[in-house]
């Protein structure tokens, strides 16, 4: 996808270029980094009977196939059920957040992508060790949502807060 830099005019070459890199990274393994942290945190509840990996699958199947109602649906089932049933704060509901956070994101709906990509960056920050690649994609993301609005302040933070990530 191509970055709008006539959106970002304010956004210095460092910035978009760490833009390019983490939205390559995005696009060839959107939430990988993030899952692998939240596979020993659901080991740790084995009460737990969601199979979140089907449900990822799924969501990730009709997002590539370009069933996007189908796939928001998907997401807002997962954020709903990761609400539910897991305590605050737990990764799930990052990986959750994030996943249907993009996928406003990428269908042009910043007011609805933007409180889901800032509540997963919360609960990612909170975490004891978060994934340097998770925490940074998750500032790229919520930087891209804040260029393309016209918030170049805050998206040149966010994005030197990822590049010093990277």
């Amino acid at each position: 996808m191509p970055v709008p830099c006539h959106c970002a005019s304010g956004i210095g070459r460092l910035a978009r270029s760490a833009l390019v890199a983490t939205g390559l990274l995005l696009r060839l393994a959107p939430i990988g980094v993030l899952s692998l942290g939240t596979n020993a945190a659901q080991a740790q509840t084995p009460a737990q009977s969601v199979d979140w990996e089907r449900l990822d699958q799924a969501f990730d199947t009709y997002y590539a196939a370009g069933k996007i109602g189908e796939a928001a649906d998907m997401g807002r089932r997962m954020v709903d059920l990761s609400r539910k049933t897991l305590p605050p704060f737990h990764p799930r509901q990052a990986v959750s957040l994030w996943k249907l956070g993009l996928l406003y994101l990428d269908t042009r709906q910043p007011r609805l992508a933007e409180p889901m990509l800032r509540r997963a960056l919360a609960i990612t920050e909170r975490l004891s060790a978060p994934p340097a690649g998770a925490l940074a994609s998750l500032l790229a993301s919520l930087a891209r949502l804040c260029a393309s609005d016209g918030r170049t302040d805050e998206a040149e933070r966010l994005y030197a807060r990822a590049t010093a990530l990277l």
